[in-house]
């Protein structure tokens, strides 16, 4: 039976900041375990798009071809030149020819199309340039599919949008954000208070965490309070969406801090919305993530809590009847704590490459379907694979973990051809495992099972609408309203396979 908990996380306060990342003195410390789980290092090529004097993004390479309408993350602002470069990390892939292919605003016809042959060699890997001849309609979006063919022959397809304006003051907008973002993690006050403008703070705002905080918080929470945060990699910007006065845009980094008994890495995820008029510009929304790197090396016991550092929205565990197994997801990694040895395994993990979460795209899911009282789970990877045998696909991976073994084996994969945002938003909604071996997924609006032992995979219904369906926390049963003038509401219970 599967449990959803809550651990209890002491959050970080202006004044408790040392008791969360580094209270040692009474503490028990944590064994650790690392199993194999973790695949071979990434192999497929990372894309950055340089724009307007501008390196945008990190966008990771698809082994199969996609809709290019489907992608939504990452845009592409040209100036009235129309060209951009591409700069390519190869590693573990040698490249030698690059194909693009540029569609209309729908993405269903190819609206010009070239191969570069001559690919220039750079530090780190290769660099294209790429000018556009077709005609071009300012503010208005195109697809991009870019296809790279390694020594071998291997196609590799990468997806983003471009949109032109004449001049679209890109260096001029971001320059806001990066000096925001610097003032935020400055050491002198005068930059700090720099920011206190832009921001609309509320009395009401919570005022007791840094592991998310907005337009609405106060300032000190925005900068940091005293914990001075020092950037410890590049600052990646992804351009969500771009007018001539609107920038919408996503900045993540890896940060480092010092909290006088060890240092804490944390993971950083920056949104903004803002209107840019020449030598005024505001601030329409600010929200900002933290999630600090799990590190067993920096865990602790203290009177029975285990100490995960900042988790936004606060840490989901998942774990058997009587506590003493207990599954919890950490920056992509999952990881099994058993409280009667004190020992933390990891189960899986592909994010050992810092640099690859910095990207909006290219990413999965994890999901605990199922704990055993032994420890064993079942879990689900959905989404984009980076690493291993399968990188480079998007689909549902099902896994077993068996504890006793310390081993975790593929049940299944159903490839889904979509885009990993959309994928993972899907399967994020419902998923369930049961006894007899089914599993029941939501994807594209489609209510799916799959049978593990006939591998016989149904359509269950279709047509589900965001706001039409409903399920148990624990996923006993998935009620959904059908679809037409009836709106008949049905209600499924997985673990019966019955209506």
């Amino acid at each position: 039976m599967k449990h959803l908990i809550r651990l209890f996380i002491l959050l970080l306060t202006f004044s408790g900041s040392v008791l969360l990342f580094g209270m040692r003195i009474g503490t028990k410390s944590f064994s650790k375990t690392t199993e194999t789980v973790m695949t071979a290092e990434a192999a497929l090529p990372m894309l950055r798009v340089e724009t307007c004097g501008e390196v945008l993004g990190r966008l990771s390479g698809y082994t199969m071809q996609m809709e290019p309408a489907l992608f939504r993350a990452d845009l592409i602002p040209l100036n009235e030149k129309k060209e951009w470069n591409l700069l390519i990390s190869e590693y573990g892939s040698q490249i030698r020819r690059l194909k693009y292919e540029l569609y209309d605003s729908l993405g269903k016809t190819v609206l010009e199309a070239g191969t570069v042959n001559a690919l220039s060699e750079v530090e780190g890997g290769k660099k294209v340039r790429i000018h556009v001849k077709a005609e071009l309609s300012e503010g208005t979006e195109y697809p991009v599919q870019i296809c790279l063919l390694d020594k071998k022959g291997k196609k590799l397809y990468y997806y983003f949008r471009v949109k032109l304006y004449k001049d679209p003051k890109l260096t001029e907008k971001l320059t806001f954000l990066r000096t925001f973002q610097n003032n935020t993690r400055s050491t002198y006050a005068k930059d700090r208070e720099a920011v206190v403008p832009y921001l609309e703070t509320k009395p009401d705002a919570p005022s007791d965490t840094y592991a998310y905080v907005n337009i609405y918080s106060n300032y000190r929470l925005v900068c940091w309070g005293d914990l001075l945060p020092k950037t410890d990699s590049d600052v990646v910007i992804t351009i969500t969406d771009f007018y001539e006065d609107i920038l919408m845009a996503t900045l993540k980094s890896v940060v480092k801090i010092d909290t006088g008994y060890h240092e804490e890495t944390l993971l950083v995820t920056e949104n903004f919305r803002i209107r840019y008029l020449g030598k005024v510009v505001h601030l329409l929304d600010y929200e900002r993530y933290a999630e600090t790197f799990f590190d067993v090396s920096n865990a602790s016991l203290l009177k029975s809590d285990l100490k995960l550092g900042l988790v936004p929205g606060g840490q989901a565990l998942y774990s058997n009847s009587d506590g003493t197994r207990v599954a919890f997801v950490r920056n992509g990694s999952l990881y099994s704590y058993s409280t009667m040895d004190n020992v933390v395994t990891t189960v899986f993990s592909e994010t050992e490459q810092k640099e690859r979460l910095l990207g909006v795209g290219g990413t999965y899911d994890l999901t605990v379907l199922k704990t055993e009282e032994n420890g064993d789970l079942i879990f689900l990877v959905s989404g984009y694979r980076s690493r291993g045998s399968m990188e480079g696909r998007t689909g549902m991976f099902v896994y077993q973990y068996l504890a006793a073994e310390k081993r975790t084996t593929e049940l299944t994969f159903i490839p889904v051809a979509s885009a990993d945002q959309l994928l993972r938003k899907d399967a994020g909604n419902f998923a369930y495992f049961t006894e007899n071996r089914v599993f029941f997924f939501l994807v594209n609006q489609c209510l799916y099972s799959y049978n593990l032992i006939t591998q016989e995979l149904s359509c269950l219904a279709s047509g589900i609408s965001e706001n039409s369906y409903a399920f148990s926390v624990e996923g006993r049963f998935f009620a959904y309203q059908e679809k037409g003038q009836t709106g008949r509401i049905r209600v499924l219970f997985p673990e019966e396979n019955k209506e």
